[in-house]
């Protein structure tokens, strides 16, 4: 197979501990859920930058960690350029964790970092090639953790469809395929009200 994207920087290593696999979360449920997940339109990294200034406020993050995964087979280090100059332009350092195939979703050392950090933005268009490459994997229980430990999770453009319950399937004709997980769905309407700006049951942040 053909390697997807030029950059290998933060790229998990096979074998020893990083080949290792996380057992699954089964601890924490939906109502232990209070972080956001905020689901953006418009280009990544260019056209939300107010509102992901106020994201990050609001759960004190200082550093971003950054999942082009779903532009694997496109130009991931476009993406991580232009989530560069964002983390120039908005005062936070970022770091792009370069998972771009199902295998090194699998790994140790990618969701040990994720499980870390507390704002993760996935980008990348392609929502199918996501979904495949993080349902059910120890990275996705990672954004859960995440999310349950009351931090953030943005999605732009095809990443934020893959989250969707349904997704929308884009390839013609346009059907509707089930989500990564209906879980991280649903704590969008159990997330505590970080903005102030609407009622708890809603979602806390959605830029259409």
């Amino acid at each position: 197979d053909d390697e997807p994207g030029a950059l290998t920087a933060h790229r998990p290593q096979a074998g020893g501990a990083d080949g290792q696999r996380l057992a699954l979360l089964g601890a924490r449920t939906l109502a232990g859920m209070s972080g956001t997940i905020a689901l953006q339109g418009g280009g990544p990294f260019a056209a939300n930058d107010e509102l992901d200034a106020r994201l990050l406020a609001a759960v004190g993050a200082k550093e971003v960690v950054v999942l082009p995964t779903a532009d694997a087979y496109e130009h991931p280090e476009r993406l991580v350029t232009a989530a560069l100059n964002w983390g120039d332009r908005l005062g936070v350092d970022v770091e792009a964790l370069m998972v771009l195939r199902r295998g090194e979703a699998m790994e140790l050392a990618p969701a040990t970092r994720v499980r870390a950090a507390r704002a993760v933005y996935l980008v990348g268009d392609p929502p199918l090639y996501l979904r495949s490459a993080l349902k059910d994997t120890p990275l996705f229980d990672a954004l859960k953790e995440v999310l349950a430990d009351g931090g953030l999770v943005v999605a732009t453009g095809g990443s934020a469809d893959a989250l969707c319950d349904p997704m929308i399937d884009p390839r013609p004709p346009k059907s509707e395929v089930p989500p990564i997980t209906t879980a991280v769905i649903e704590a969008r309407f159990t997330s505590e009200n970080a903005m102030g700006e609407m009622e708890p049951t809603r979602p806390t942040a959605i830029q259409a």
